[in-house]
């Protein structure tokens, strides 16, 4: 009876080492195309901000709730992609005088240090644009992290900002007519992987 005891105690303990460790372990993330947006805006003669948005991208980011400096976040955006709602202003946009896409047509964040706040996460990285290389830093909070009511998938959701100077990119048209300053607002769906929800 104590053997048998005994067997059971150390079948328990290894379950339970094997659960703490796959629930401390890093989490991979991919990005709910869906339900994910990359906004900027500029301001036009102080008059008025107007926005776009990138529509491609493709990245991934490892979340590690035991140790949040471990997590990381890698995006490429196709600059191609770059829409303000207006044909001649994206033809424009797209110009070798701007974004001079044909020459550069993606940009790359990939992250260096991961900082915890009160509300969610300071996450520095370098941000490759325009063929110039930065350190930028994104102020993000944290809006959610639960298992999707819709698919089961576990998901989380967040909220990213920070203000770019485009002409450290080398990006200077028509300042100060139109800001150098380009606000960055990037929402955030993302589920884990590998999925074990419904498809």
């Amino acid at each position: 009876m104590k053997k048998s005891l005994a067997v059971w105690v150390m079948l328990a303990s290894s379950w339970l080492g094997l659960t703490t460790a796959a629930q401390a372990a890093p989490e991979t993330y991919v990005f709910d195309k869906s339900h994910t947006r990359i906004f900027f805006d500029v301001n036009h003669l102080g008059f008025s901000q107007y926005r776009g948005m990138f529509h491609e991208y493709d990245g991934t980011f490892v979340f590690d709730a035991k140790n949040l400096a471990k997590s990381k976040v890698d995006v490429t955006i196709q600059m191609t992609s770059a829409d303000m709602y207006h044909d001649k202003m994206n033809e424009h946009l797209k110009a070798d005088d701007i974004l001079d896409v044909a020459k550069y047509p993606t940009a790359h964040f990939v992250s260096t240090a991961v900082e915890k706040t009160d509300k969610g996460a300071k996450v520095t990285g370098n941000l490759t644009l325009h063929g110039v290389t930065k350190s930028v830093i994104l102020d993000v909070t944290f809006n959610e992290a639960k298992p999707h009511p819709m698919n089961k998938q576990f998901t989380r959701g967040f909220t990213a900002l920070t203000v770019l100077d485009r002409g450290e990119f080398g990006i200077g048209y028509a300042v100060p007519m139109v800001s150098k300053e380009v606000n960055l607002y990037i929402s955030v769906e993302a589920q884990r992987t590998p999925a074990t929800g419904k498809k």
